[in-house]
């Protein structure tokens, strides 16, 4: 997550005082691109509670919420990640 956000930040900062309809391509389409690629990687892949959350890896939502403010949403299924690793050393006789 904090690799797409690094990214979302990046595109962000190319859309900045854009007209209207360029920034809503540019984002839809920038970050459509960035999360595509998070899941071609393997990084992001299908929810593991379809019926809660679709089928999808990941939902993408750019919306207007003031007249110079865009709010870009990105909810999306990571695949597993090593966050706890646990060892056990044994001794051998």
């Amino acid at each position: 997550m904090n690799a797409i956000s690094r990214f979302f930040v990046q595109l962000a900062r190319q859309m900045k005082h854009s007209p209207d309809g360029i920034t809503a391509a540019g984002l839809t389409k920038g970050m459509t691109k960035l999360l595509d690629r998070f899941v071609a990687s393997g990084a992001l892949v299908a929810p593991r509670d379809p019926d809660a959350d679709g089928t999808e890896p990941y939902v993408l939502k750019v919306t207007q919420a003031e007249f110079d403010k865009w709010e870009v949403v990105w909810a999306c299924c990571p695949t597993g990640v090593a966050r706890r690793i646990h060892g056990v050393p044994l001794l051998i006789k």
